[in-house]
């Protein structure tokens, strides 16, 4: 009995051991762990259809993973309930869409009956090509390897009976990496296997950090394992982190910091290795709560580069064109859930391509339903789940992208370089890849041995360049030409070539020259330096001279550089300075330049000099006079006194002497060095009133002029006090916005004598400040303070501006000071907030205005209009709105049914406060009405017409229906009246004008009846009758507005021009045979012409006098009108002497053309003043129309001069604009002159959606379809 207990006891230890030591033993192979789901076997291969193929129809997939591998083959895991135990299935496709293998049990999964507890991942090795896929099942994570052909290779290898919702990535040596979570503890894990599924070592800690409730695990491409951890910390909250090891298990990071945002749990992939781009995309899984998923890029040094928010629950890899193309969920319209794809640029996560709908009509998001491969890289893959029940795979063929190989420079020159064993010359040429694939540099081949490349082979990523260095070392004297080719993938350019050029020389060695031979300098004065220059030459043409070191003995001579490098062939300047210390008849010395030259190694160069002491000194002073004006009694004023020396000795002043006790000076004694000035200061205070003078006598060493005498006067006056006068007694600055200032001015006067000093200025609230403390002004001057408000909130502020003065009776002075802030931001506006189209006919267009305006003050931003039902579509979706500006929308509604439908529109802005509004729209479609025919007249009489001429009469033919209403033919059967269009569709509750001409070719009355054949059901004739009359023609008649123009007065050799209208009232053609003026100061614009009858003729009749006095003539019109032949207008003028101004333009038209809304666009035209005797002066200018604005006219042009006149087009709505500019002068006979100005305002989709693509940085001004910024104009 007690061996019994003591079995009893021994084989419970060994299972609570065993209990304890499962979770650690790792690489044993297990048993699938249920085989009681039966497999339909069955072999059928459906054909694709548009790239579709079904990868279930009885039942829908969940927790499903794809893979494309190296051979094309897409290969598909994924489970077809959510049961406990399920068995996980896997098919194999053809890269065409075909079945490659039918559906298999790849395992099954764990007893827990939620999805997303049922992880499944799948990876590729890298070097094998065999497919590894991880899955949880109740005995915890395991593994199973397939070969290339889907046959199973390992199966079912158990990594830990705790390991739960394990993840594979493969990285480029082949090797395996599995991350997975434990329970009790909720700790992370790594673990490696080779290629053969040999476990490295033991799995390791991914991070000291617990709670983890999910993992996910990728590899960089330095093969750095990447692991995210998804961790509940209780009540320290929530999460998400990543760690990074080397692939010796060492670690690098332990659980940095990713986000703290409370995530879901989702077997989702989270982490995506970008190797071509060295990135790392990280999936944040943030709960709705805290802002939803987001999307973070990093470099491989952990910089996080930025953040997409809000992107919702996604996949994301790197697609044929190397970009980060993002796949999200859109299930907001319950029934339209839609696949949404977006791409961003790999390097700066910078949005490229807007969201667009990939798949609509679908049924639950595949959290891991794309693929792509880029060793198979035309075939993409997406697994989508149509429809309840039914999951398809969609094939994409793409268009992969590929590396482009850029070179410069595409020739090197090595000019000459020395023949030398060991020697060679060294140049770089730099090779970039401009496309969007990894460029592989395989080999760089010089194809003659001279020249030698050090790196030839190396890859860059899409961007990456990389400088090649390229060495020449010379054999012969010869010229060599070849070339260096670069071997590398890229497919339209795999041997690229740059042409290399060089030549050797033996070698040789510098040779200086130095020029001149000698410095000589002239005799300098002590205390004063001559500068001369050196010109070292290196005569060879090879070999660079190097001057290492120019010494010379006496410190009286030195050089501005003393080692350098000469060129061959070139030379270099030194400058030698020669700076006495000593006086002497002569001072030589040497310079010896030490260099390479092997002949020359110490040149030396000849220095000679002299110097001498320096001559006497010369006073000179300025001004010669000092007039003090007006001083007040008992006050003082300073004026200052230059005195110089221009001799080369020493001035000595020893004294200077006042003839008047109220003139002094600071100082009497001082000592002026040659060539410098000091300045005496002199006071004038005078003790009583009236004029006082006096002098200064300067007494100094200068031998010709030892007394020096200046004039002094000034005046002594009894002076008022300052007398202080402001403008103001309250500023009031109104509402100024938040951030923003206002400046307002107090002007300040003093009308006393002396100088008024106001100090201490200063306000009692910081919101106010002033432009200065301490002002002076003097007498009758005046000073301007400035005074800014700078609210920061938006409360009403009160204070005042105090300051002191030295005016008696104004020695303390407040001024009130009050302002309010305002809120300084865009507000959106929308009217109306409900739209009804009513009912709208099936597949018809019906359209709505929104009027969305910006009430705010900053620029409103429209980002996107988003509706909720496709049959009611905005015609714009972004813009932006100026401050005050409105903004009207088209809304379509289009129904295909006939029901009523109902939606909603959000408004997407960046207004802080509403950053999104709805509006709904309804609206209901019916079947359209029968067409139905409708004719607006029932008689067409077209009256008397001449005989051969024409008539013209329309009608409507207007369809009451709504279906199109064909008109087939309009018959009649007289040949004077014709139908111009016998055929027409008209649209329902529309018309369309016919056109019935009436032409008689006999004098007598027609009759007929026009017929009119359509497809209305109802009516299928419609009638008209017409009727007309032929007569005889009538003669052509001449008919003239006026029969006077009269001139005025005109200057004489100037132009004026007066006009009439000539009419032909007759039917037949008018010709006018001669125009005869009986005297030639006046001109006609035409000597002959013909009007047609009915029609007009404007003539022009210019006077330009040649002599001064009045004058009356006429003009005499010789026309083929038989009763009037001959008809006579009078013309009156005077001409007068005239030598004033006179005014003229370049144009007198000025057109701006399309300039887009908002957009400011500036021309110019000349103004000449024509007169060569007087001046043009410009009194004013008017212009009628608030789209145009004057920048610029001169006030006054000189005589024979010109100038610009600048004006601004600022169009703020769309449509035509036109405006007279009139312009007042003094040029008496053109005192008002009008220049016609016109331009378009067009809105800015005009071809181009954004005011970038007109060439406009959002600065300044730009022109309508200029490729540039800046303001427009033409000269």
């Amino acid at each position: 009995m007690k061996s019994f207990s003591r079995q009893i006891i021994l084989m419970a230890l060994i299972f609570t051991a065993l209990f304890f030591l499962l979770p650690w033993l790792y690489a044993e192979t297990t048993e699938k762990t249920s085989d009681k789901f039966t497999l339909d076997t069955r072999e059928i291969n459906p054909i694709p259809v548009d790239g579709w193929q079904d990868l279930s129809k009885q039942g829908n997939t969940y927790s499903e993973d794809i893979l494309i591998d190296d051979h094309g083959k897409v290969w598909c895991f994924y489970y077809q309930s959510p049961g406990a135990q399920q068995p996980v299935y896997v098919k194999i496709f053809k890269p065409d869409g075909y079945q490659y293998k039918y559906k298999m049990i790849a395992g099954y999964g764990s007893a827990s009956t939620d999805p997303n507890r049922n992880s499944i991942r799948a990876a590729l090795n890298q070097e094998t090509g065999d497919v590894w896929v991880a899955l949880e099942g109740t005995n915890g994570g395991y593994f199973v390897i397939y070969d290339s052909t889907g046959n199973i290779k390992q199966d079912s290898t158990q990594l830990a009976i705790n390991a739960h919702f394990p993840k594979v990535i493969g990285d480029k040596q082949g090797r395996m990496w599995f991350s997975y979570n434990s329970s009790n503890p909720w700790q992370a894990y790594i673990v490696g296997y080779n290629d053969d599924g040999d476990q490295l070592q033991s799995p390791v800690l991914a991070t000291e950090h617990d709670g983890v409730i999910n993992t996910d695990i990728a590899v960089d491409d330095s093969n750095r394992i990447w692991v995210t951890t998804d961790i509940h910390q209780g009540e320290g909250g929530f999460a998400s982190r990543v760690s990074i090891f080397e692939d010796d298990f060492t670690q690098v990071v332990d659980g940095e910091l990713v986000g703290e945002a409370e995530v879901e749990f989702d077997p989702q992939r989270s982490i995506y290795a970008d190797p071509i781009n060295h990135g790392m995309w990280i999936l944040e899984k943030a709960k709705p709560s805290y802002g939803d998923y987001q999307l973070h890029l990093y470099r491989l040094d952990r910089t996080k580069v930025t953040t997409l928010e809000n992107i919702g629950n996604c996949g994301f890899l790197r697609n044929e064109i190397n970009r980060i193309e993002v796949i999200r969920f859109d299930e907001s319209n319950s029934s339209n859930k839609r696949y949404q794809i977006a791409e961003f640029d790999p390097i700066s996560g910078e949005q490229l391509m807007d969201w667009v709908t990939a798949f609509d009509s679908t049924h639950q998001f595949v959290k891991n339903g794309v693929a792509y491969n880029r060793n198979y890289n035309t075939l993409k893959a997406y697994v989508v789940n149509k429809e309840e029940n039914r999951s398809r795979i969609k094939f994409l063929p793409v268009t992969p992208g590929y590396p482009v190989i850029s070179i410069s420079p595409t020739a090197v020159n090595f000019d000459t370089t020395k023949i030398k064993a060991g020697y060679q010359k060294q140049r770089m040429f730099a090779v970039q890849n401009t496309g969007n694939d990894l460029l592989i540099v395989s080999d760089i081949n010089p194809l003659d041995a001279r020249f030698s490349v050090t790196d030839t082979s190396f890859q860059l990523n899409p961007g990456g360049s990389k400088n090649v260095i390229v060495a020449f070392a010379p054999t012969d004297t010869n010229i060599v030409n070849s070339q260096i080719q670069i071997l590398s993938n890229d497919p339209n350019n795999p041997t690229a070539q740059i042409t290399v050029t060089g030549k050797g020389y033996q070698p040789t060695h510098p040779k200086i020259t130095v020029s001149p031979a000698t410095l000589v300098f002239d005799t300098i004065v002590l205390g004063s330096k001559q500068t001369q220059y050196l010109f070292i030459e290196n005569k060879d043409v090879f070999e660079p001279l190097v001057v290492s070191n120019i010494a010379n003995s006496d410190s009286q001579f030195y050089v501005n550089k003393s080692a350098f490098t000469v060129a061959p062939g070139r030379g270099e300047w030194v400058t030698v300075t020669f700076e006495p210390k000593i006086a002497s008849d002569l001072i030589a010395d040497s310079l010896r330049i030490t260099n390479n030259d092997p002949d020359t190694s110490l040149y030396i160069v000849p220095l000679i000099a002299a110097s001498r002491e320096p001559d006497k000194p010369q006073i000179a002073v300025s001004p010669d006079s000092l007039d003090f004006g007006e001083v007040s009694v008992d006050e003082s004023k300073t004026l200052n006194l230059k005195l110089s020396n221009q001799g080369e000795a020493p001035l000595e002043v020893s004294a200077i002497i006042s003839s008047n006790a109220q003139f002094t000076v600071n100082k009497t004694e001082l000592t002026v060095q040659s060539e410098q000035t000091e300045v005496i200061q002199v006071t004038f205070s005078p003790t009583s009133e009236g004029n006082k003078s006096g002098t200064l006598t300067i007494l100094s060493n200068d031998e010709e002029q030892s007394e020096l005498v200046v004039p002094v006067t000034g005046a002594g006056a009894v002076l008022s006090d300052p007398y202080l006068v402001y403008d103001q007694e309250e500023i009031f600055f109104g509402k100024v916005f938040i951030g923003d200032s206002l400046r307002k001015s107090l002007l300040l006067q003093n009308y006393g004598d002396h100088l008024l000093v106001i100090t201490d200025v200063a306000t009692t609230d910081e919101r106010f400040r002033v432009s200065a403390d301490t002002i002076r002004i003097a007498k009758q001057e005046s000073h301007r303070l400035w005074i800014s408000f700078i609210p920061d909130d938006t409360l009403k502020y009160s204070g005042t501006l105090q300051f002191m003065s030295n005016d008696p009776n104004n020695d303390f002075v407040e001024i009130g000071l009050s302002g309010s802030g305002g809120r300084h931001y865009q507000q959106i506006s929308v009217f109306p907030t409900h739209v009804n189209f009513g009912e709208v006919i099936l597949n018809a267009y019906s359209y709505k205005n929104l009027l969305i305006t910006n009430i705010g003050t900053r620029t409103l931003t429209i980002s996107d209009i988003l509706t909720d039902n496709y049959h009611f579509q905005p015609g714009t979706t972004s813009f932006e709105l100026a401050a005050e500006q409105s903004r009207q929308i088209s809304v379509a509604f289009s129904p295909d049914s006939a029901k009523i439908f109902n939606g909603k529109l959000t408004i997407v802005s960046d207004d802080p406060v509403a950053d999104s509004l709805i509006v709904t729209v309804t609206g209901s479609g019916r079947d359209s009405t029968t067409q139905s025919i409708s004719v607006s007249t029932d008689s067409l009489n077209f009256g008397e017409i001449a005989k051969n001429n024409t008539r013209v009469l329309s009608f409507r033919i207007s369809n009451l229906g709504e279906k199109k209403l064909r008109i087939f033919d309009m018959v009649n059967s007289d040949s004077a009246f014709r139908i111009q269009n016998k055929t027409l569709d008209v649209e329902g509750l529309s018309f369309a004008t016919a056109y019935v001409t009436f032409t008689p070719d006999t004098i007598k009355s027609y009759n007929d009846t026009l017929l009119i054949y359509s497809n209305d059901p109802n009516v299928e004739t419609q009638s008209i009758i017409l009727t007309g009359q032929g007569r005889a023609q009538r003669p052509q008649r001449i008919e003239l507005s006026t029969n006077y123009l009269e001139f005025g007065s005109v200057a004489i050799g100037r132009s004026k021009s007066r006009s009439l209208w000539i009419e032909n009232s007759g039917e037949r053609n008018l010709t006018i045979r001669r125009v005869e003026i009986s005297d030639e100061q006046f001109t006609a614009s035409d000597n002959w012409f013909v009007i047609k009858p009915g029609d007009s003729k404007y003539f022009v009749v210019t006077y330009t006098p040649q002599r001064q006095g009045a004058v009356s003539e006429t003009v005499t019109f010789h026309s083929n009108d038989p009763d009037n032949p001959q008809v006579t207008i009078e013309l009156t003028g005077r001409g007068e002497e005239y030598t004033g101004p006179e005014i003229a333009v370049s144009s007198e038209v000025l057109n701006f053309g399309a300039t887009l809304i908002g957009v400011r666009k500036q021309l110019s035209l000349k103004i000449y003043n024509l007169s060569e005797h007087s001046a043009l002066e410009i009194n004013e200018y008017s212009l009628n129309h608030n789209s145009f604005t004057v920048t610029h006219v001169p006030s006054t042009v000189a005589r024979g001069d010109s100038g610009f006149i600048r004006i601004l087009y600022h169009p703020l709505e769309e449509g035509y604009h036109s405006a007279n500019l009139t312009i007042s002068s003094n040029d008496v006979f053109h005192g008002s002159f009008n220049i016609f100005i016109s331009g378009y305002g067009v809105q800015e989709n005009s071809g181009q959606n954004k005011l970038a693509d007109w060439g406009w940085n959002g600065i300044g001004s730009a022109p309508f379809g200029d490729g540039f910024s800046g303001m427009v104009s033409n000269y």
